[in-house]
């Protein structure tokens, strides 16, 4: 059985990643075949030594989500264990596309989220839910109410958090004589009821001083500040903000106590799993909490319950507590061997297994790989390589330059096992993927599969066949690698592009595109001319490989571009849907001519014509300014670009944004009222898209109609807040 185990984690968090990494390393005793990656936010000195990679990415959901499909995608194990990241429509569509994920839960989310992240709990939280194989909680009243939420009919398991005792060093203490001090480290919320505990200490009259010691942040650091102010405990109250673990343990070394959670009632709950609790114990350090721990109970002599309420914390009980290791010399060892014996990960993995097994086998995902015998060295497992890339090669009207394009796949140097398989896939009119099978067999033996175009080129356009989008979607539907480069005849590939390109994927599974940026003699980038100005580092020469599922999310080729622009705003497509946030730039001659993702034989001013075209047609790829900027050079269109645009729209009648540019060209020639009538037929083909709202407010403004230039104002800002520097 193959594992994946995922997790969204910043790695300002360390007791996050060594538990993260304790599961792992358990879960490998049990099952060789175990996978480990942590995405998120980090630096480098923050992530070594774990057993788990770490996909270091900018804080942002999306990306998140992205990468763990594309692992799940590359690594297609029989069963995932997701740390739950939060409800999103892109979770959901995880959940239908891997049905043999089990999420781990760790909060009633409904209860901590706040804002957006709630709002998309109550949205999509039950859904994603109901189509996990499994769920496993940390508390009993955890499970109940995730199971409540996927309609009570998902497996469950109720798994207290481990610790890894090794993870956790042996304190020296060397406890100050005045007072008895206490430790709160935490991402500070209001469930963790600091107020209880300064509220008891200005009301206690007793013999005791107490020293609080307060190490992190979070919202309600604020409040704790402003109440030690009021309260008069300036001198009893330390602030030490983040620390980071080492730190942190000096500190505990210093303290009489620990202090857990003292309002989880505040979120409706009383039990809890806090690893807080779990290194206290493993350290030796005496602790207290509100309510109930999973794994405490019955409560050690070394550990103290408070009440659950929000009343002052009562001082003299944890006075006495602070003196149990005094009392007892043996108190540091008995808590050490009490973890090892009840919180650690080998007294929790075989159950984790077990259920893992249990959910693998219920979604009929499980496949048979080698096993390890007992005895013989474990390993972290490889990634898996990718099992094909398609080479789909649209043949839109002929097949000139087709034998170079398919001499240099023959060509590519060896593969070194990186992935098994070339597919190659001619997808036109008939007569022309018959030629074209036989000109590939007449190289040498290949995998081939000929696929008829669903409506062959019949107009031409000035730079590529009219079809060639068509049947790239055509092609790509009846290919079979995950993997997908599309190609035209003509287009030439370096020697090393299939190798390197199948070396990034091994390398960085997470990825959906690898994008290739062609390059001159003297090694500088070369792009569509003007084309790195416009998209500054946003750009690439279009797309070389990508996923097959990424092309169906986005909704493959949707559009042709009149000027031979189709992959690149296929692949701006990816960025403005969200679908793709990061891409791996290599250093590969993609097309036969550096920079000839346009026709070189297309004049200069049509060239500029054309990049402006893309950035409109792509607006949610780029900034209002830079849309502006495009829509001022289609005011201005040279009349060569007018017949490509009109057969585009006569063709397309159900596309807006022929008319849009249309539109622009009515207005830049003074034509206002027809300017009007095609900017009001492109927005009511595309409800969404602001920019011939924006148009048609400058027309009605220009024609004195200022009614409806307000309603188009409003429209405007409706679908692009971000334009609001630009009215104002």
């Amino acid at each position: 059985m193959r594992i994946l185990c995922l997790a969204v984690l910043i790695a300002d968090f360390p007791q996050l990643l060594k538990k993260f990494d304790s599961q792992i390393r358990q879960l490998r005793l049990y099952n060789a075949d175990t996978l480990g990656f942590a995405i998120g936010p980090s630096r480098a000195e923050q992530t070594r030594g774990y057993s788990f990679r770490y996909l270091s990415l900018p804080f942002n959901l999306a990306d998140y989500m992205a990468a763990a499909d594309s692992l799940a995608q590359d690594i297609r194990p029989d069963v995932i264990y997701f740390r739950y990241p939060g409800a999103t429509r892109r979770l959901w569509q995880f959940t239908l596309r891997h049905p043999n994920v089990v999420f781990e839960h760790n909060t009633v989310e409904e209860a901590e989220f706040t804002k957006q992240a709630r709002l998309n709990e109550i949205r999509w939280g039950p859904r994603v839910l109901a189509k996990a194989a499994g769920l496993c909680a940390v508390t009993h009243e955890i499970l109940r109410y995730e199971q409540q939420r996927a309609g009570n009919n998902r497996p469950g398991l109720m798994l207290g958090n481990g610790i890894e005792p090794q993870s956790v060093p042996k304190l020296d203490f060397a406890l100050p004589d005045e007072g008895i001090h206490m430790l709160c480290a935490a991402h500070f919320a209001p469930w963790h009821g600091v107020d209880r505990l300064l509220h008891g200490m200005a009301a206690y009259d007793g013999p005791q001083r107490f020293i609080l010691h307060l190490a992190g942040s979070g919202e309600s650091l604020p409040q704790y500040l402003d109440l030690v102010r009021r309260l008069n405990l300036e001198n009893q109250v330390r602030f030490h903000g983040r620390l980071n673990q080492g730190e942190l343990d000096k500190l505990a070394a210093t303290c009489h106590l620990g202090v857990g959670s003292l309002a989880l009632h505040r979120m409706g709950m009383a039990e809890h799993a806090s690893l807080k609790h779990r290194q206290y114990c493993l350290q030796g350090l005496p602790f207290f909490f509100g309510g109930r721990d999973v794994d405490f109970d019955p409560l050690p002599d070394f550990v103290l319950s408070v009440p659950q309420n929000d009343a002052p914390i009562d001082m003299a009980p944890l006075a006495a507590l602070a003196r149990f290791p005094e009392e007892h010399p043996e108190a540091r060892a008995l808590m050490r061997r009490y973890g090892e014996e009840h919180l650690s990960w080998q007294s929790k993995g075989g159950r984790l297994h077990e259920f893992l097994h249990a959910c693998a086998a219920r979604s009929g995902e499980t496949r048979s790989f080698a096993c390890v015998s007992e005895g013989s060295p474990r390993k972290n497992t490889a990634l898996p390589r990718p099992d094909a890339v398609s080479a789909v090669i649209a043949l839109g009207n002929d097949c000139s330059g087709l034998e170079a394009t398919l001499q240099t796949l023959r060509e590519q140097e060896p593969w070194q096992n990186l992935a098994p398989q070339l597919e190659v896939v001619f997808s036109g009119p008939p007569h022309l993927t018959e030629k074209a099978a036989a000109l590939w067999k007449s190289l040498g033996d290949g995998v081939t599969t000929p696929v008829e175009a669903s409506e062959p080129g019949q107009q031409p356009f000035p730079s590529r066949p009219a079809d060639h989008w068509e049947a790239w979607n055509t092609g790509i539907m009846a290919a079979r690698g995950p993997w997908l480069l599309p190609l035209l005849p003509g287009d030439e590939l370096n020697r090393d592009l299939l190798r390197s390109l199948a070396y990034s994927v091994q390398s960085r599974p997470e990825l959906n595109m690898i994008t290739a940026r062609a390059q001159d003699a003297e090694g500088r980038t070369c792009l569509p001319q003007g084309l790195e100005e416009i998209l500054e580092e946003k750009a690439a020469a279009g797309c070389s490989l990508f996923r097959k599922s990424l092309w169906e999310d986005v909704g493959g080729y949707k559009t042709l571009h009149p000027f031979g622009l189709t992959d690149a705003l296929f692949w701006l497509d990816c960025l403005g849907s969200g679908q793709l946030r990061r891409h791996l730039p290599r250093v590969c001659l993609v097309r036969a001519l550096p920079g000839s993702a346009l026709n070189p034989e297309i004049p200069e001013a049509l060239k500029a014509d054309a990049l402006a075209m893309l950035v409109t047609m792509s607006p949610k790829a780029f900034s209002p300014d830079d849309v502006l900027k495009a829509q001022s050079r289609l005011l201005h269109f040279e009349p060569a670009a007018l017949p490509a645009l009109l057969a585009c729209a006569e063709r397309h009648p159900g596309q807006a944004w022929p008319r849009f540019c249309l539109g622009l060209t009515h207005e830049g020639r003074g034509n206002l009222a027809a300017a009007v009538a095609c900017q009001q037929a492109a927005a009511d083909r595309d409800p969404e898209d602001w920019q011939p709202h924006l148009r048609l407010y400058l027309l009605h403004r220009a024609l004195g109609l200022h009614p409806q230039a307000i309603l188009d104002k409003k429209a405007c800002l409706e679908r692009a807040d971000s334009l609001r520097a630009f009215f104002d």
